[in-house]
């Protein structure tokens, strides 16, 4: 793996730690807990794909989610206030995953790999 890799999966397990340490039996069934439990899982997925995938099939699905978490991290901020710290932290580890997507496009695109 490499350091690009390795950077993005460590922010990705810490935000998704910090995520789960705010989902609890207080806040279920409530709309906040919806996007925190939306955030995890695409957080989980992500971690899962960026050890698991090859390169050339990481791209397209890392983008996209990528995106997708920066627009929930986007809606939470908006709506609800006490999560402003961990929607900033989800929002930071989507511009992490696109700077691992743009090294890889470009990696690619050169023959490195």
């Amino acid at each position: 793996m490499n350091t690009e890799k390795i950077n993005a999966y460590k922010k990705i397990v810490e935000t998704l730690k910090e995520a789960n340490a705010l989902r609890t039996f207080d806040n279920a069934g409530t709309p906040e807990r919806v996007e925190l439990d939306k955030a995890a899982l695409i957080l989980e997925e992500l971690s899962w794909k960026i050890i698991s995938e090859d390169l050339a099939r990481l791209l397209d699905a890392v983008s996209y989610k990528a995106n997708e978490l920066k627009d929930l991290g986007k809606k939470m901020k908006e709506k609800y206030q006490r999560l402003i710290n961990i929607s900033e932290k989800i929002e930071k580890t989507a511009d992490i995953i696109g700077v691992l997507v743009d090294i890889i496009t470009k990696a690619l695109a050169a023959g490195l790999i």
